[in-house]
């Protein structure tokens, strides 16, 4: 039973590290294509690689952010599938 209790509360930080990193990652990118616009004075190869590095930053954001929310939803879904399959067990 410790072991199960174990699992889910793995698997539930590890959802809640996903979109945590996600949301920051989007804060972070956010921040880098702002920021990257101060840097035109300097050179352009510069602002290119600020706002290259920001778009990037978002990109990873959103996939972490799908992935957070993909697992939630096969957790939910395997958690019906265990309860259907105990209710069908019970019936026999």
């Amino acid at each position: 039973m410790a072991l199960i209790f174990a699992a889910i509360i793995l698997v539930a930080a590890l959802i809640f590290t996903l979109i945590a990193l996600g949301l920051t990652f989007l804060i972070n990118g956010g921040y880098m294509i702002m920021d990257s616009f101060s840097y035109l004075s300097t050179s352009l190869s510069s602002t290119l690689l600020s706002f290259g590095i920001g778009l990037a930053l978002v990109g990873g954001s959103f996939l972490s952010i799908m992935l957070g929310f993909d697992a939630v939803r096969e957790v939910i879904q395997a958690s019906a599938r265990v309860i259907n399959w105990l209710i069908k067990r019970g019936r026999r």
